[in-house]
């Protein structure tokens, strides 16, 4: 199981607040200045690819419209980005012959967000079947109309229209219905079976002055798209790349913060506890870009220890992991 550090990122950052420091924000130093208040971020995690890995660039936007810089997608198709912290997020893939998109409402430290031919064919539909763009441009004004309920009855209408694509690659009924295109879990390799999907397929679409006209296609023979074709039976929430809820398990968690010597601590219930010090210590990405740097981090088993700086500041945190 991988241990979500979200959560507990604001139970470490509340129990600092508790001892008057501001390591999150701005505030006034012992001389009367203001301090400069960190960037908050968010790292988002993907794959892009259109059966073989993508070669090209990824660049993200929130929903203020502020961009991340760009990444180039590394060799087996996954990037990692970093970019200002305001969901939801549009996601481009892109290099001198394709673009593609997707899209994510929400981001957690284990979710994988998807760049494809689907996730773009779907934000295309959530779009109005309009240049996408315009929308990734224009995301800081289009990000309260093109909706998280329109982008997943979008995604539901890709998985009704490549049901029997998906059924023949060999994926079961139960994980059809339940398939999310924005972050089904998938490696591009060969004899992965949604890869093999999308080595089949291929969606364009080219747009004039009054309107755009689209093309989908499955091994090369056309398909005919139903934009309106019945998508019951088929349930996810978008919601679940960004996860953002507590962990569930059986251990009461104790964390104690501890900086310039004043310590504070809060207690989560029903906390699942790190298989090993790896587990543990590689998922505190988050606390890094929290503004936290991290210099050291141990876990034996049942306690885990952090310690780094902020803006010149000591912090040290403790988890203490207890059976419930």
């Amino acid at each position: 199981m991988t241990l979500s550090t979200r959560p507990l990122l604001c139970a470490l950052f509340i129990g600092a607040a508790s001892l008057g420091l501001t390591a999150c924000g701005s505030s006034d130093d012992d001389n009367g200045s203001a301090s400069t208040p960190v960037v908050q971020t968010e790292t988002i995690k993907g794959i892009a690819a259109t059966g073989n890995p993508f070669v090209g660039q990824v660049e993200v936007v929130n929903a203020k419209g502020e961009k991340s810089t760009l990444v180039t997608i590394a060799a087996d198709g996954s990037f990692t980005v970093t970019v200002p912290k305001g969901a939801p997020y549009l996601l481009k893939a892109f290099n001198n012959s394709q673009t593609l998109y997707s899209y994510a409402a929400s981001v957690s430290s284990s979710g994988q967000v998807n760049i494809n031919q689907l996730t773009t064919a779907a934000l295309y539909n959530a779009n109005g079947q309009m240049a996408l763009d315009d929308l990734y441009t224009e995301w800081a004004a289009e990000s309260k109309s093109v909706t998280e309920a329109n982008v997943e009855q979008a995604a539901a209408v890709v998985v009704a229209n490549l049901r029997s694509e998906l059924s023949a690659a060999g994926l079961s009924e139960a994980t059809i219905n339940s398939l999310n295109v924005f972050d089904y879990a998938f490696t591009p390799t060969a004899g992965n079976a949604f890869d093999g999907v999308l080595d089949d397929v291929t969606f364009s679409y080219t747009c004039s002055v009054m309107a755009c006209t689209s093309s989908y296609s499955v091994a090369g023979q056309s398909l005919t798209w139903n934009y309106d074709i019945d998508t019951s039976g088929i349930n996810f929430d978008l919601g679940n790349i960004g996860g953002g809820e507590i962990p569930t398990g059986s251990y009461s968690l104790k964390i104690t913060t501890t900086v310039s010597g004043f310590s504070t601590s809060t207690t989560i219930a029903n906390i699942p506890k790190p298989a090993n010090q790896s587990e543990f210590c590689g998922n505190t990405d988050l606390l890094n870009t929290s503004g936290l740097t991290i210099t050291q981090c141990s876990f034996d088993g049942s306690t885990g220890r952090i310690q780094g700086t902020i803006s010149g500041l000591s912090y040290s945190y403790l988890y203490e992991y207890m059976a419930a």
